[in-house]
């Protein structure tokens, strides 16, 4: 599997029919932190009248390298992860101004409207999020939320086309563009294609 997500292949039929099945986790994490950095902007040191509060959904691959280039640039952000020392995802967005979502799931939304309202809570600012996550991350009421809060919220959603659709039609079906991107770019650069390509030669070497 030239990247990380098994959720594809039949593993259990692979297993039967004597298949070894191998991935590359972690060889895309750079690249995706990049693209996840520079769409909130942090790639420089803020200069920015409005104070930076960011938060980090999940402590994998890419969270850890997503957390480490915004402390290159002067930034500390809240991790929310499954740690007992964490803190809770609605407290950590409460005044947050750059949210990272880079947590895997296969379960119930993380990101909720409950959330989305803490988010938006308090004095008005705007808040940049980029989610390199599952779709299903979200909530669709939370999704809807963030797509009506008008000139406060950027939301881009990263990830395969495919995956990207269902939440995307859902979304759009009710006429909500606004403040919603869909993309299908952290890891389209040549850098990150060639190091995955590398990575699938040296698993069948």
């Amino acid at each position: 599997r030239r990247g990380t997500s098994l959720g594809s292949i039949d593993t259990d039929a692979a297993k039967e029919l004597g298949v070894d099945v191998s991935n590359t986790p972690g060889v895309n994490s750079p690249h995706v932190a990049q693209f996840v950095v520079e769409t909130l902007g942090l790639t420089l040191p803020s200069t920015d009248s409005q104070p930076v509060k960011a938060v980090v959904v999940g402590a994998g691959s890419v969270g850890q390298s997503v957390v480490a280039l915004m402390k290159s640039v002067g930034v500390e952000p809240t991790v929310v992860n499954r740690s007992p020392e964490s803190p809770s995802l609605e407290s950590a967005l409460r005044g947050a101004t750059h949210v990272a979502v880079c947590a895997a799931t296969s379960g119930p939304p993380i990101i909720t409207a409950s959330h989305t309202e803490a988010l938006f809570a308090g004095e008005k600012r705007v808040v940049k999020i980029c989610s390199v996550s599952r779709p299903e991350a979200f909530s669709l009421e939370a999704v809807m939320m963030v797509a009506q809060q008008a000139g406060q919220a950027q939301l881009r959603f990263d990830y395969g086309d495919s995956t990207l659709a269902p939440m995307r039609e859902k979304v759009n079906q009710d006429g909500v563009k606004d403040n919603i991107t869909w993309t299908s770019e952290a890891m389209a650069s040549e850098a990150c294609k060639q190091d995955m390509d590398e990575a699938v030669l040296t698993l069948l070497a």
